[in-house]
């Protein structure tokens, strides 16, 4: 199945607003970084057009 940027986008926007805050605990936080990192490897796989740095930074990921 070939994703679109489309669907790439609902689920950037659902990792978003599934974002822990800085004072959630830090196991939560590392969880939702680790969800983000395994969506963006499967993701690569449904589309050659996947922008992995354009996704993780629509989901808020930022490298620490």
């Amino acid at each position: 199945m070939t994703m679109t940027r489309g669907h790439f986008k609902l689920i950037a926007d659902t990792m978003l607003n599934c974002k822990p805050a800085e004072h959630w605990d830090a196991n939560k936080r590392e969880q939702w970084r680790v969800t983000v990192r395994a969506f963006s490897a499967a993701l690569v796989r449904t589309n050659p057009n996947f922008k992995r740095d354009r996704f993780m930074a629509a989901c808020g990921y930022v490298e620490d």
